[in-house]
Protein backbone atom coordinates (compact mmCIF):
# COMPACT_ATOMS: atom_id res chain seq x y z
CA UNK A 1 0.00 0.00 0.00
CA UNK A 2 1.56 3.27 -1.24
CA UNK A 3 1.04 6.42 1.14
CA UNK A 4 -0.37 9.38 -0.14
CA UNK A 5 2.00 12.62 -0.17
CA UNK A 6 1.73 16.06 -0.30
CA UNK A 7 3.92 19.03 -0.50
CA UNK A 8 4.19 21.22 2.78
CA UNK A 9 3.02 24.79 1.88
CA UNK A 10 5.34 26.31 5.04
CA UNK A 11 8.80 25.57 5.55
CA UNK A 12 8.71 22.87 8.34
CA UNK A 13 10.82 24.05 11.47
CA UNK A 14 12.88 21.05 12.05
CA UNK A 15 13.69 21.24 16.08
CA UNK A 16 14.68 17.07 15.93
CA UNK A 17 17.65 18.24 14.44
CA UNK A 18 18.62 19.72 18.18
CA UNK A 19 18.81 22.90 16.95
CA UNK A 20 16.12 25.23 17.17
CA UNK A 21 17.19 27.74 13.71
CA UNK A 22 16.70 24.80 10.97
CA UNK A 23 13.80 24.81 8.48
CA UNK A 24 13.15 22.81 5.74
CA UNK A 25 10.90 23.63 2.55
CA UNK A 26 10.13 22.13 -0.43
CA UNK A 27 9.71 18.87 1.47
CA UNK A 28 6.70 16.40 1.53
CA UNK A 29 4.17 15.45 4.22
CA UNK A 30 2.00 12.05 5.05
CA UNK A 31 -2.12 11.47 5.16
CA UNK A 32 -1.38 12.53 9.17
CA UNK A 33 0.46 16.13 8.46
CA UNK A 34 3.56 14.28 9.71
CA UNK A 35 6.52 15.58 7.80
CA UNK A 36 8.42 12.82 5.35
CA UNK A 37 11.96 14.15 5.19
CA UNK A 38 14.32 12.84 2.45
CA UNK A 39 17.77 11.02 3.50
CA UNK A 40 18.60 12.14 6.88
CA UNK A 41 21.95 11.87 7.21
CA UNK A 42 22.91 14.08 4.05
CA UNK A 43 20.70 16.85 5.54
CA UNK A 44 22.74 16.76 9.05
CA UNK A 45 25.56 16.46 6.78
CA UNK A 46 24.68 20.00 5.25
CA UNK A 47 23.80 21.19 8.10
CA UNK A 48 26.93 20.03 9.91
CA UNK A 49 29.38 21.85 7.03
CA UNK A 50 26.95 24.83 7.19
CA UNK A 51 27.77 25.33 11.00
CA UNK A 52 31.58 24.62 10.80
CA UNK A 53 31.60 27.39 7.94
CA UNK A 54 30.29 30.35 10.13
CA UNK A 55 31.81 33.09 10.11
CA UNK A 56 31.03 33.68 13.72
CA UNK A 57 31.45 31.67 17.27
CA UNK A 58 29.15 28.53 17.68
CA UNK A 59 26.46 28.63 20.44
CA UNK A 60 26.15 25.77 23.15
CA UNK A 61 23.47 23.63 20.61
CA UNK A 62 25.43 24.29 17.69
CA UNK A 63 28.74 23.17 19.67
CA UNK A 64 26.25 19.79 20.79
CA UNK A 65 25.03 19.75 17.52
CA UNK A 66 28.35 19.31 15.45
CA UNK A 67 29.93 17.26 18.25
CA UNK A 68 27.12 14.59 17.70
CA UNK A 69 27.45 14.52 14.04
CA UNK A 70 30.90 13.77 14.44
CA UNK A 71 30.31 10.66 16.47
CA UNK A 72 31.44 11.50 20.03
CA UNK A 73 29.90 11.98 22.98
CA UNK A 74 30.38 14.61 25.31
CA UNK A 75 32.52 12.89 27.43
CA UNK A 76 34.78 11.24 24.52
CA UNK A 77 35.14 14.81 23.22
CA UNK A 78 36.36 15.72 26.75
CA UNK A 79 38.73 12.88 27.37
CA UNK A 80 39.97 11.37 24.03
CA UNK A 81 40.08 14.33 22.29
CA UNK A 82 40.35 17.76 24.04
CA UNK A 83 42.05 16.85 27.43
CA UNK A 84 39.32 18.43 29.23
CA UNK A 85 37.07 17.68 31.77
CA UNK A 86 33.26 16.43 30.60
CA UNK A 87 31.47 19.46 32.33
CA UNK A 88 33.29 21.66 30.83
CA UNK A 89 32.09 20.45 27.49
CA UNK A 90 28.95 20.46 29.23
CA UNK A 91 29.26 24.45 30.16
CA UNK A 92 30.20 24.93 26.57
CA UNK A 93 27.09 22.81 25.51
CA UNK A 94 24.98 24.98 27.49
CA UNK A 95 26.04 28.17 27.32
CA UNK A 96 27.71 28.53 30.42
CA UNK A 97 31.30 29.02 29.37
CA UNK A 98 32.80 30.50 26.01
CA UNK A 99 34.72 27.37 24.18
CA UNK A 100 38.15 28.53 23.66
CA UNK A 101 39.10 29.72 19.54
CA UNK A 102 41.38 26.93 18.99
CA UNK A 103 39.20 24.17 20.28
CA UNK A 104 36.47 25.89 18.04
CA UNK A 105 38.65 25.88 15.58
CA UNK A 106 39.58 21.68 15.85
CA UNK A 107 35.76 21.07 15.65
CA UNK A 108 35.13 22.85 12.54
CA UNK A 109 38.00 20.99 11.06
CA UNK A 110 37.11 17.62 12.64
CA UNK A 111 33.78 18.24 11.14
CA UNK A 112 35.27 19.21 7.77
CA UNK A 113 37.89 16.69 7.34
CA UNK A 114 36.90 14.74 4.83
CA UNK A 115 34.88 16.80 2.86
CA UNK A 116 36.51 18.76 -0.41
CA UNK A 117 35.16 22.52 -0.15
CA UNK A 118 37.37 24.33 -2.23
CA UNK A 119 36.14 28.24 -0.99
CA UNK A 120 37.36 26.95 2.80
CA UNK A 121 40.49 29.01 4.20
CA UNK A 122 41.52 28.54 7.91
CA UNK A 123 42.27 31.94 7.50
CA UNK A 124 38.29 32.85 7.72
CA UNK A 125 37.51 30.68 10.91
CA UNK A 126 40.61 32.84 12.76
CA UNK A 127 38.52 36.45 12.91
CA UNK A 128 35.25 35.00 14.68
CA UNK A 129 35.24 37.50 17.27
CA UNK A 130 34.34 40.69 15.43
CA UNK A 131 30.82 38.62 14.08
CA UNK A 132 29.84 36.75 17.16
CA UNK A 133 26.53 38.54 16.35
CA UNK A 134 25.42 36.96 13.37
CA UNK A 135 23.01 33.75 13.57
CA UNK A 136 22.38 31.06 10.89
CA UNK A 137 18.54 31.44 9.94
CA UNK A 138 19.03 28.46 7.79
CA UNK A 139 16.19 27.12 5.25
CA UNK A 140 17.10 23.41 3.49
CA UNK A 141 15.70 22.47 0.69
CA UNK A 142 16.02 18.44 -0.71
CA UNK A 143 17.08 18.21 -4.34
CA UNK A 144 17.33 14.45 -5.92
CA UNK A 145 19.40 12.34 -2.77
CA UNK A 146 21.16 15.32 -1.46
CA UNK A 147 19.70 18.62 0.42
CA UNK A 148 20.80 22.13 -0.43
CA UNK A 149 20.99 25.55 1.77
CA UNK A 150 18.22 27.15 -0.02
CA UNK A 151 18.10 30.77 -1.23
Amino acid sequence: MTEKLTKRKKPYHYTESGLNNIWLSGIYEDEDGDPVIPNPIQLHKEIAISLALLKRRLNGEEIRFLRSHIGLSGADLARKILKVSPETVSRWENNRQTMDRSTEILIRIMVLKEIEYNDYEIEDLTDLNNQAKVRLEAKFSPRGKRWNLAA
